[in-house]
């Protein structure tokens, strides 16, 4: 494969991650796993158009274009855990706990598993689907530490947590990209 070749499968490759792996974008920075972030990173350095200004290494080499490309381990930025409540045949709601803020986070990575927390309370998002089945969150509230080790035992799958991360960002969790548990 010529170098030709070569630039043109790792463009390929970097237009798919952008197109359909993307984790997170937040703040105009994009979350990807290590593996994506060493493609993107690659690609704008060939890139000669629209990857910021570039900076060189002493040896000629390019060290840096401008682009904000984040590593994340998914399972850290999608953590969460979740129970369901109300009555059997009504809209159900769901309780979500994300990983948003550094207690929820370490509650749900470790805490929960020895059974303390060093908060008493974390933040909880209320969803339901609406009539036409789309999930909306119903409110923020909060959950205390002890229902949230005896009762918050599932998990959401990375797909569901991606359609609803969206909304916990826009429901009035002051979470920056800077502070991220991730």
């Amino acid at each position: 494969m010529g170098k030709n070749e070569e630039i043109r499968a790792l463009l390929n490759e970097a237009e798919e991650i952008m197109q359909h792996r993307v984790i997170a974008e937040k703040d105009g920075e994009i979350y990807v796993t290590p593996h994506d972030a060493a493609i993107l990173n690659s690609a704008a350095a060939m890139e000669g158009e629209g990857t910021g200004m570039r900076t060189y290494n002493p040896d000629g080499s390019i060290c840096g274009t401008g682009k904000k490309i984040h590593a994340v381990n998914p399972d850290y930025f999608f953590a969460n855990r979740y129970k369901i409540s109300g009555k059997p045949g009504s809209k159900k709601m769901n309780l979500v706990c994300g990983a948003r803020d550094n207690d929820s986070f370490l509650a749900i990575m470790y805490g929960q598993k020895d059974g303390r927390l060093r908060v008493s309370y974390l933040p909880c998002y209320v969803f339901s689907r609406n009539d036409e089945g789309k999930i909306v969150l119903e409110k923020v509230t909060t959950v205390s530490a002890s229902e949230f080790i005896s009762d918050f035992h599932n998990s959401l799958n990375h797909k569901d947590m991606a359609e609803i991360l969206p909304q916990i960002f826009e429901g009035g969790n002051d979470v920056t990209a800077e502070s991220m548990p991730i």
